[in-house]
């Protein structure tokens, strides 16, 4: 139960000030967990463990997501026990916080960082683009690359991240202004307008602070509304096309967006299940692919219901169509000598990006038995890499997200590379 909000303080001795009418129920003891943008969240001990519990029970307790979890819960929090460092002529309770519970620098770890800004290399001066903001990872080291001279502009769709900017706004010193919006629609708007830029970041998928906000609907690890969303405010959600959409149209996408081999059979229990009872939360939907699918594919790569919320949540945000508009426009406004760099977590965005760059890399197009160009076409792009850039076991080990990531950057031709 919500007990209320408190605008919480530390002071030098690390030690957390609570309201005098929170004591009671904290009497047996306090849990303390580190949340985001700057919250600390509060729990009696009966309360975190029906939490952890209700987690972990929807996990298999000896998979790689489990095992992650169970360190989790069980290690970023801080335990007081009851009676700790309390005066009776304070105000509140204090308690005491572990290191862990501090706010650090690690909060969001953003992926390839230090490849991505070498694929870039921003100089001073420059216009700098992130498209899928997030909570400002890698837009912090772009902008540090300006060294307080240039214009960072920020793209998201996602109303949540303007703490974050505001955050980033206040110590980068450059001049920076946030777009909020679908990147697919707002870089095209952009490029009729005549924006140049000289670096260009696509940060594909679903960003950490959405899929460790249990509210959004994102996690299969969680039970939660079953929305997926990345802007709140469109009407489309993954609780109306479960719901809603024919056995067709959600067999047809998640085999094309989650490249599910049991889609039929989860669609038929989804379809027999919701005749019954419409989905409401995650927790159902999971528990209907659970039981859809053979019992020795539950345990082999990952969370049985890793690809069908994937399909959902591309569905959802139309992730590939605005990937599709957004190259082309990125492309247009790039400078000459311009560098593009898109990360992708999974085929269908890595083909997608692949394939636009390798078009803009040919050069002639004439067919192969003309002796002569006639087309005089000339490449539009050059490939920084070959192949896609991956994280090293090292980023890998510290950050388990990133294992799926690959990174392809190019230089639009016709500057001085």
């Amino acid at each position: 139960m919500l007990l209320g909000e408190h605008e919480h303080t530390l002071d030098d001795k690390n030690r957390l000030t609570l309201p005098a009418r929170f004591r009671q129920a904290f009497a047996e003891g306090i849990v303390v967990t580190r949340g985001m943008d700057g919250c600390l969240h509060a729990y009696t001990p009966d309360n975190w463990a029906a939490l952890v519990q209700g987690r972990l029970a929807t996990l298999d307790p000896l998979s790689k997501e489990g095992r992650r979890m169970q360190r989790t819960t069980t290690s970023r929090s801080g335990i007081a026990p009851p009676g700790g460092s309390s005066s009776p002529r304070s105000k509140g309770v204090r308690s005491m916080l572990p290191n862990v519970l501090q706010p650090s620098a690690t909060d969001h770890v953003p992926v390839l960082a230090a490849e991505v800004r070498e694929s870039l290399a921003v100089r001073p001066g420059q216009t700098v683009v992130d498209a899928t903001f997030g909570a400002g990872g890698h837009a912090a080291l772009l902008a540090a690359d300006l060294q307080g001279h240039g214009k960072l502009i920020a793209i998201d769709r996602d109303p949540t991240v303007r703490t974050y900017f505001e955050r980033l706004e206040k110590r980068s010193g450059v001049q920076a202004r946030l777009l909020r919006g679908d990147f697919g629609v707002v870089l095209p708007q952009l490029a009729s307008n005549g924006v140049q830029a000289d670096a260009i970041l696509l940060d594909l998928g679903v960003s950490s602070m959405q899929i460790d906000r249990p509210e959004r609907g994102f996690s299969y690890s969680v039970d939660a509304p079953l929305d997926m969303r990345m802007d709140g405010s469109q009407e489309l959600s993954a609780r109306e096309i479960v719901n809603e959409w024919d056995e067709r149209e959600l067999t047809s996408i998640f085999r094309r967006y989650g490249e599910e081999r049991y889609a039929r059979q989860i669609v038929r229990a989804i379809v027999r299940r919701r005749k019954e009872t419409p989905y409401e939360r995650t927790g159902e939907l999971v528990d209907t692919i659970k039981a859809s699918i053979p019992a020795p594919a539950r345990f082999g790569e990952g969370h049985p219901a890793k690809r069908v919320f994937q399909a959902l949540r591309i569905a959802v945000n139309d992730e590939l169509g605005s990937l599709e508009a957004a190259l082309p426009a990125a492309l247009e406004m790039l400078r000459p000598g311009g560098r593009l760099a898109v990360i992708s977590f999974h085929s269908l965005e890595d083909r997608i990006v692949k394939q636009f760059l390798r078009e803009k890399e040919r050069g002639c197009t004439c067919p192969p038995d003309f002796p002569v160009c006639v087309c005089g076409h000339e490449p539009e792009l050059r490939a920084i890499e070959r192949r896609p850039i991956r994280p090293g076991a090292t980023e890998v080990a510290a950050n388990a997200r990133s294992a799926s990531a690959r990174l392809r950057a190019a230089i639009k031709a016709g500057g001085d590379e």
